[in-house]
């Protein structure tokens, strides 16, 4: 582990890890991944859905806090780019033209002159992740995150375009994709700057965890009807589930080790997962939990080899990892 180090929050990031990439392996509809539609892998994946990412942008927001936005707007524009799109640009693109010349991939770019402008797989969280931290300049600059009341009144706005319906309408630019996330980012980062977790003891994180698990347990059950994400329970549910993480300080050396690579994970686990999967079933592997077990570890340290490999070159560096 490098020194100086946050356990806690590389714990987390390395468990938001583990929730992104076994999503891929299992797929997000019956169509791709293991081809699920049904059982314990599908709902699985369903039931984590208002978690994952959530938790992704809560902890960007909560780590945002420790270094904001301070008036260099050159400065700060430059490093996002740099850290954000170029590795976007690199790898989204070869992953794009993957899809598009391997068999039994799930899909391929219909619009080439758009790629990026609309947003390729999974990448769409990067542009989105993005666009917000650009909207922090404005916010920052005048003031409007500086104090309680402010930050309350803005976290109320970014909740009603939450549940609008230009989440659905705007594709562009991951533009919905970054008003979903914008509320996650914001309390995130509200945590952290006015020491929210340091508010709570051990007994009222349980019981946040237990009134969380309770609503999921609704839902599952249909107690709860939520039709989509983008309405306030999940977004309830998120914010609890982000908060109660953090509040108990959870700590894990192998979880953390594997956080500290958690952007390297996410550009290149697409790779190793469909890679694995494609390979497998070619072979004819058919047990859907030796599949999912394997592309996951796979998915996990095929993208860790990656980042360490790369860190040592200053082109692939840069461009490839964001560095």
């Amino acid at each position: 582990m490098p020194k100086n180090r946050d356990v806690v929050i590389d714990s987390l990031r390395g468990f938001a890890c583990l929730l992104l990439v076994s999503y891929h392996v299992i797929g997000s509809t019956d169509a791709n991944g293991l081809n699920q539609s049904e059982g314990f892998y599908r709902n699985l994946n369903d039931f984590l859905v208002y978690i994952r990412m959530p938790l992704f942008t809560f902890l960007s927001g909560y780590v945002y806090a420790n270094r904001p936005y301070q008036k260099d707007m050159k400065g700060y524009i430059k490093g996002k780019a740099r850290r954000l799109l170029l590795p976007m640009l690199y790898v989204g693109t070869i992953f794009a033209f993957l899809q598009s010349v391997i068999f039994d991939s799930n899909s391929e770019i219909e619009s080439w002159h758009l790629i990026h402008i609309i947003p390729v797989a999974h990448f769409w969280f990067i542009e989105a992740v993005f666009i917000i931290f650009l909207c922090m300049i404005f916010l920052e600059h005048f003031n409007f995150l500086s104090t309680r009341f402010r930050f309350s009144i803005v976290f109320f706005f970014s909740t009603i375009f939450y549940i609008s319906n230009v989440n659905i309408n705007v594709e562009y630019f991951a533009l919905s994709g970054s008003i979903y996330l914008f509320p996650y980012f914001l309390f995130g980062l509200f945590v952290n700057r006015f020491d929210l977790v340091g508010r709570v003891n051990n007994v009222q994180s349980l019981a946040l965890a237990f009134i969380t698990l309770f609503i999921l347990w609704c839902i599952s059950n249909d107690y709860i009807l939520v039709v989509t994400k983008h309405s306030y329970i999940p977004l309830l549910i998120g914010c609890l589930s982000c908060f109660v993480l953090i509040s108990l300080k959870f700590k894990s050396e192998f979880l953390a080790r594997i956080g500290v690579f958690s952007y390297g994970i996410y550009l290149y686990h697409v790779f190793f997962t469909a890679g694995s999967r494609i390979l497998f079933t070619n072979l004819g592997v058919t047990n859907v939990t030796f599949l999912f077990i394997v592309s996951l570890s796979i998915g996990v340290f095929g993208p860790i080899w990656v980042d360490i490999s790369f860190s040592k070159h200053s082109f692939l560096r840069k461009n490839f990892l964001g560095k």
